[in-house]
């Protein structure tokens, strides 16, 4: 994938967020609504694992079942040739990763109700 590439005809890739386990994470633009997203991407084909379409349906199910302010929302799953891919709320911070870098503890997150900014700063106390 690469950026301008577009998923399902509508959202088009502007620039990788990460990579992890299941597939990649981009920051993207949803062209029908005008929204910036979050599209996380499985490439079904790449290592054989039969299980992780079946791990991101899951997935996908739970997300969407949850409707709390420090959730992101899940806004569609669907097939894009042989890409799977979740549309979601695409909320800007620093990452937990480099949270925690910085001061060697567990970061938490959190997130007003009333705004999609999160903050994320480290746990009050070594054990989380």
């Amino acid at each position: 994938m690469k950026p301008g590439d577009v998923i399902a005809g509508r959202y088009e890739l502007v620039n990788p967020l990460g990579r992890g386990g299941m597939g990649e994470v981009w920051a993207g633009r949803d062209r029908d609504l005008r929204r910036t997203v979050a599209l996380k991407l499985l490439m079904t084909g790449e290592d054989g694992a039969t299980d992780l379409p079946a791990r991101f349906a899951r997935e996908a199910v739970a997300a969407a079942r949850i409707n709390h302010p420090n959730v992101i929302t899940l806004y569609e799953r669907g097939v894009h040739e042989d890409v799977l891919h979740l549309a979601m709320e695409k909320v800007d911070g620093s990452t937990l990763t480099s949270a925690s870098s910085s001061t060697g503890r567990p970061a938490t997150s959190t997130r007003s109700p009333r705004s999609s900014t999160t903050s994320i700063r480290p746990s009050p106390n070594p054990s989380g």
